[in-house]
């Protein structure tokens, strides 16, 4: 036996009503479903042009250095050299 919040209606107009009701808020939200996917896919395809404009001048260098054949340069501050770790218990 189904159990139910509210009794089901008994007359043809009002169960009429409900499934309009019904339909009418199944539709609402398929379409409320619809806006808010299109809105992420809106966002997404402005934040993935926004990146793509942001780092193409970091993919002309590297595609400029590869035609070079020879690796991206360092920086004239950068200090290069080896480094060995020690840990604390080296201290004691």
């Amino acid at each position: 036996m189904p159990v139910y919040l509210s009794r089901p209606p008994q007359s043809p107009l009002a169960r009429a009503l409900a499934a309009v009701v019904g339909a009418v808020l199944l539709v609402g939200a398929f379409m409320v479903g619809i806006v808010a996917f299109l809105v992420m896919l809106g966002v997404g395809l402005v934040g993935g042009a926004w990146f793509w404009f942001r780092t193409r001048h970091l993919r002309r260098a590297m595609r400029e250095g590869q035609a070079a054949g020879r690796e991206s340069p360092a920086p004239k501050d950068a200090i290069e050299g080896e480094y060995t770790v020690v840990s604390r218990d080296d201290e004691v």
